[in-house]
């Protein structure tokens, strides 16, 4: 039997997995959904997850912890108890929140920030926004089968008000794309750069293209005297 919770604020039920043979898949005993909600959303005071398994037992405990890894479990036992995709739905989600964060330090930057670089070769945080939204839209038309229907944002866009938009609405795209897709046609290989790769291959480029610009930003943010979205404190 393995077991896992976290305490985020306050006690979320734990997940139990109970192995009836080794050759068998867990069966599944989730009593409350807000676990896997609190996914990459709460920090984690204390995590303990105990294994038990005939002659086997073990008690692991991390202080002061990310809920990644009891939340982990909760959520993959989510997708696999509730959806018929899974591996869809695991990716839809990482997209959002990391495209959340993108949106969320867009509209947290001052306008006057968006002309500044961390040094001259680099692109000032304006010009990673646009950039932001220009490959999501390309990624996620090729995923998609179609032509891009947004170009040239970074090189167009200079405002705040313009690019918090066309974040959002690249954003609103890619969730469009995921919403057409199930694991079956996720797995339908496209041309990427000369070489065939699934469908959701090319999502979670996106999405860890998407990081890495993120903690372009955050490094930007830190030098202007800014808390990033994923470091400030939960109200």
């Amino acid at each position: 039997m393995i077991t896992g919770g976290c305490i985020c604020g306050q006690l979320l039920s734990p997940v139990t997995l109970k192995f009836a043979a080794a050759a068998e898949p867990p069966a599944i005993d989730l009593s409350e959904r807000k676990c896997a909600r609190s996914f990459f959303l709460n920090f984690c005071q204390r995590v303990d997850v105990r294994v038990d398994r005939q002659e086997i037992s073990m008690n692991i405990t991390r202080p002061l912890c990310l809920c990644v890894a009891a939340l982990g479990i909760c959520s993959s036992a989510l997708f696999a108890q509730e959806s018929a995709n899974p591996f869809t739905n695991a990716e839809k989600g990482l997209y959002g929140y990391i495209s959340g964060t993108v949106i969320s330090s867009a509209e947290q930057v001052p306008e006057s920030d968006y002309s500044f670089k961390a040094t001259p070769e680099v692109r000032s945080m304006g010009q990673i926004f646009g950039h932001a939204a220009d490959t999501q839209y390309m990624f996620c038309a090729m995923a998609a089968g179609e032509t891009a229907p947004v170009k040239g944002i970074e090189k167009s866009k200079t405002s705040k008000a313009d690019l918090v938009q066309a974040l959002k609405e690249a954003q609103g795209y890619c969730m469009k794309v995921y919403s057409g897709l199930d694991d079956k046609q996720g797995a339908q290989l496209v041309e990427f750069m000369g070489r065939k790769m699934p469908k959701l291959t090319i999502l979670s480029l996106n999405t860890a293209h998407l990081d890495e610009h993120y903690g372009n930003l955050v490094t930007y943010m830190r030098l202007k005297g800014i808390v990033p979205p994923t470091s400030a404190p939960r109200k």
